[in-house]
Parts: C-alpha cells; structure tokens; sequence
C-alpha cells in the first residue's frame, strides 16, 4: 500500500521516534514491557493529537473496547487477524483522521470570516472616533460625517446578524432605501451558486426601466476609479438621479448597489457614504459564502462519516435516508418554510452522527 512501517520493541522507544520522525498512524499491542498498549495510546494522543492509533489485543471485550476508546484509540485488532482486516482498519482510521482535519480547517475558515466581518466594524467604529475628534470640518459637515460612519456600523452590525444571504441582500436594499430617500433601492449579485438579486420599493409609483438603467450604471461604476457614479436618468416622465456602486467579491466584479431617488434630494456627500456601504457588504457577503461552504463541508464530512459505519455494517443500511424522508413528511405536516424543513432534514439525517468513534464491535454487540 506504499506505507512507510518503522517497528520498536516496546513504547518507550516508540515514542523517542515520534519526537523525530511525523507518523499517521500508531498500531501497538495491549500487552508490551515497560509500557501498555493503552499507557502508549493516551500519551501519543497527549503529544501528537493528530496521529491515529490502533489497538492490538488477543483479549477481546466489551470492557478492552470501552477503555481502548477512552485512552483514545481510533479502532483496534483481536489476534489473530489477517493482512487483509490489518489493511482495512488502518485504512479507517487514515480516512477517518483526514475527514476531522478537513473539517477543522472549515471550522478555521469560518472563524477568520467572522473575524474579517467584526474587524470591519472595529474599524467602522476607529474610523466614526477619528471623525468626532476632527477639528478640521465644520459642524454640520462633521455631524452629517458622524452620521454616516454611524449608518455603516450599525448596517455592519445588522448584516453580522442576519447570516442568511437573501435576508442580508434585502436588509441592505431596505436600510439603503430609507436612507437615500429613494424611489427604489435594488442589489444584484452575479455568484458562484448564481444571481441574487433583493429590491425595495419606496414609493408606490412604477418605474419601468429599472433593470436596464441598473446595469448601465454599475457597469460604468465599475469602470470608474472611485467605483461610485451618479447620474441623472428618466422616470415617471421627468429626471431622477441614478446613483450606482460597483461590487466586487472574492476579488472579481459580482454586480452592484443601484438607488434611483427625486434629483433634489441627493448631496454631494452620499457618494462617499455609498463608498463606505460596499466593502461592509462584500465582506457580509464573503463571510456568508465561506460559511456555507464550511457548512457543506462539514456536513461532507459528517455523511462521510455515516455512509462509513454503514459499510461497516455498524448501521442499518438506508437507515439515515429513511429518518430523513420521515423528517421531510414531519415538517411539510406541520407546513414549516423551505428553510425550516431542510434544517429538520438535515438534523434528522445526522442523528446517528456520535456513534462514529465507538468501535464496530461495541455497536454490533448483542443486547
């Protein structure tokens, strides 16, 4: 199988080896001088967390399974045993060893998002002192300033809330349109898993050309070097300003932020405010995106985990698809949202998930 084997006479020099050289995998009998099995297993698992150990015994039972589990052994053997189950189990506990390292990593994603999204509200809030403290703008220029820096961390905070990406796009258009005094307020996003687009309608007047004036204005924002513009456009028969922000996410052009307001309530002021809106939202955005491929992953690894035990015959074959069907009935019974009933399904098809580290022979034991 193109392992690299090193063998050692007992623990101890064992684990002097494992101070020099990395290893995946520890195989160890239960009965060894100087040390056990299970005293090399717990200390292994103390200093190299991330090496797999397997436990070799000619004395099976429920109570060696139990303790080989709680000194931290990832599977063990009964002697005699053939290449063939030697092989297998150590091709477990190596697939088993990179989907937690996998799922680690995700979990490490997820966490740096956060981080980037609360940093930016850190900094939103850095940025709104240092403008309180400037004694170089006047006092209304300072206070409209003030307002908006306070806008944006407290839109910063809302969309840290929301973690839901639809809720997050059309929270966003709604606050926009309310503080712009805007007609309409409309975000669309080109993404990996495709268009999102979330409007809010502040007026009960049509206006029909939207989209297209939308994609015209963003277009030339991102063309643009401060990435905003602002124009004036056609609706209900007379002018409206068109104000428009480029986005970008993940280091590309994903669409952009279109408000289309009366001309004669805009300020030269906005544009920058808009500027401040956009890396607020991205960031949102980002963390929202890497937290729903964190949570694929994560959920990759927990299926992987079950389809496992159920090759190993440690459950029911089909089992976790028929809770989950059982689940999806559940909640279209009691009518839950879309979203509800794939959180139910999704729970549902876990269920079984803790018993992946109790070894094959304790969950096919009888009684």
């Amino acid at each position: 199988e193109g392992y690299d084997v090193h063998a050692f006479a007992d623990g101890h020099e064992a684990l002097a080896d494992l101070e020099r050289t990395p290893a995946s995998v520890v195989l160890t009998d239960l009965k060894m001088p100087r040390m056990n099995g299970l005293d090399l297993i717990r200390t292994v698992r103390e200093r190299a967390p991330s090496v797999g150990s397997i436990l070799i015994t000619a004395y099976a039972s429920t109570e060696t399974a139990v303790q080989a589990l709680r000194y931290g052994a990832d599977d063990y053997l009964t002697k005699p045993f053939g290449l063939e189950e030697l092989r297998a189990t150590v091709g477990r506990v190596l697939d088993a060893r990179r989907l937690a390292h996998h799922e680690r990593e995700a979990v490490v994603r997820v966490r740096d998002e956060a981080s980037a999204l609360r940093q930016s509200a850190r900094k939103a809030a850095a940025e709104l002192e240092e403008t309180r403290e400037s004694l170089r703008l006047s006092r209304s220029d300072l206070e409209r300033r003030v307002g908006d820096l306070e806008f944006v961390r407290e839109l910063t905070q809302l969309l840290a809330r929301k973690g839901d990406l639809e809720r997050m796009l059309q929270t966003t258009a709604q606050v926009l349109a309310r503080r712009f005094e805007a007609h309409i307020a409309r975000i669309e996003l080109e993404l990996s898993d495709g268009v999102h687009v979330a409007e809010h309608i502040g007026t009960v007047e049509p206006i029909q050309a939207l989209a297209g004036m939308g994609h015209g204005l963003v277009r030339r924002a991102s063309a643009s070097e401060s990435g905003i513009v602002r124009d004036l456009v056609l609706g209900f028969g007379r002018p409206l300003e068109g104000l428009a922000a480029s986005v970008q996410v993940e280091g590309r052009f994903a669409g952009g932020i279109t408000i289309l307001r009366r001309s004669s309530v805009g300020h030269d002021e906005d544009d920058q405010l808009l500027s401040l809106v956009v890396p607020s939202l991205a960031t949102a955005v980002e963390s929202e995106l890497n937290r729903r491929r964190a949570q694929d992953a994560a959920l990759g690894v927990a299926l992987g985990m079950l389809d496992e035990l159920e090759s190993r015959g440690a459950l029911y074959a089909g089992h976790a698809d028929r809770v989950t069907r059982l689940a999806g009935r559940i909640a279209d019974t009691l009518d839950l949202s879309p979203r509800l009933k794939h959180v139910v399904e999704t729970a549902a098809r876990l269920h079984d998930v803790g018993e992946v580290g109790i070894p094959t022979a304790v969950l096919q034991r009888e009684g």
